[in-house]
C-alpha cells in the first residue's frame, strides 16, 4: 500500500471528479505509477469491499469458482477485484490472470501487485481488448466499468461475455449503472445460469416497471476504517461518506452440476417466482 503522507491529493480528487463527471469515457487517466498506487490505496480499497461482498454472498448460495485456467480482470484499473477474489477462493491462486486496460501503466500495476500478492499466480499485462475466444470457458470479472461504455460498446461486451463460463461484475449502486446492468443481465440470462443477486431465469421484475425502483445494496467496511486518521483525511478531501457503499452486481456462470445442486435447496426458488407472479 502507498504511504499516506506522500498521496498526491490533488490528483486523486481529478481522478475522483472525472469519473463522478462521466469524462473517463474513452480517455486514458493513469498517467502514472504514483497514481495508480494512490488510487489502489483508496479508492479501490472502498470497490475491494463491495467485492469481499459479493463474493460472500455467493459463497453463502454455496457458489464455487468453476476449475477455471484463465481469469480476466477486464478494465482492471489497479487490479482489485482478482485480489478480492483469490482471498475468497484461494484455490484460484494457481490459475492464469489476464488483466486488460486500456491503459499499459494499469494493466502492469495490476499484474505486478498480483504477482507480489500471490506469487503461485501467473499473471499477464495487455492493453489488448480480449476477444471472445479469449473469453472461452473463462472467468470474467468486470468492476465499475459500465458508465466508460457507450450502449453499442456494452452490447458487444455482453456478446463477447457469452463466450465465457463465469461472469461476476460490480457496478456502483446508483441508478444510472444498475439499470445498465440489468440490461446485460437481460442479454445474459438465456446463456448462462443467473445466480445473483436474484436466483432465478426470469425476466427481473425492475424492467416491467421502470422508474419505480432500482436493484442496489450496501457494502460494510472494516471498522477500523472509523478510528484511522488517514481514512478521515480521505473521506474529508474527496467528500466521501466513509460508511456508504452501494453496488450493484450479477454473478452467473454455466455449471450445470451447481445449479443441479442449488435447486435442490427447499424454497430456494420459490421466492423469485411469487415476485414474478405479483
Amino acid at each position: 500500500m502507498s504511504d499516506w503522507e506522500h498521496l498526491d491529493w490533488q490528483a486523486l480528487a481529478g481522478l475522483r471528479e472525472r469519473f463522478l463527471s462521466g469524462r473517463a469515457d474513452g480517455v486514458d487517466y493513469w498517467q502514472s505509477d504514483a497514481l495508480i498506487s494512490a488510487y489502489d490505496a483508496t479508492f479501490a480499497q472502498r470497490i475491494g469491499w463491495k467485492w469481499d461482498a459479493v463474493l460472500a454472498e455467493t459463497k453463502a448460495r454455496d457458489w464455487q469458482p468453476p476449475h477455471a485456467t484463465l481469469v480476466i480482470d477486464w478494465g482492471c484499473g489497479s487490479g482489485i477485484a482478482s485480489r478480492a477474489l483469490v482471498e475468497a477462493f484461494p484455490e484460484l491462486a494457481s490459475a492464469e490472470f489476464l488483466f486488460f486496460d486500456q491503459s499499459r501503466i494499469a494493466s502492469t500495476y495490476a499484474a505486478n501487485r498480483m504477482a507480489q500478492r500471490f506469487p503461485q499466480s501467473s499473471a499477464t499485462a495487455t492493453t489488448t481488448l480480449p476477444d471472445a475466444h479469449t473469453c472461452n470457458k473463462a472467468v470474467v470479472l468486470l468492476s465499475h466499468v459500465i458508465n466508460e461504455l457507450n450502449l453499442q460498446q456494452q452490447t458487444m461486451l455482453a456478446e463477447t461475455l457469452l463466450q465465457a463460463q463465469t461472469v461476476i461484475w460490480v457496478e456502483p449502486g446508483a441508478r444510472a449503472e444498475s439499470e445498465r446492468l440489468l440490461v446485460v443481465r437481460e442479454q445474459l440470462r438465456t446463456a448462462f445460469h443467473l445466480w445473483a443477486p436474484c436466483p432465478h431465469q426470469h425476466l427481473c421484475p425492475l424492467l416491467k416497471t421502470p422508474g419505480s425502483d432500482w436493484c442496489h445494496h450496501f457494502a460494510h467496511p472494516p471498522p477500523e476504517v472509523f478510528t484511522d486518521p488517514n481514512w478521515a483525511k480521505f473521506g474529508k478531501w474527496m467528500g466521501v461518506d466513509l460508511r456508504s457503499l452501494p453496488f450493484s452486481y450479477l454473478v452467473c456462470d454455466k455449471d450445470l452440476k451447481r445449479v443441479t445442486r442449488r435447486k435442490m435447496q427447499p424454497g430456494f426458488w420459490d421466492a423469485p417466482e411469487n415476485i414474478m407472479a405479483t
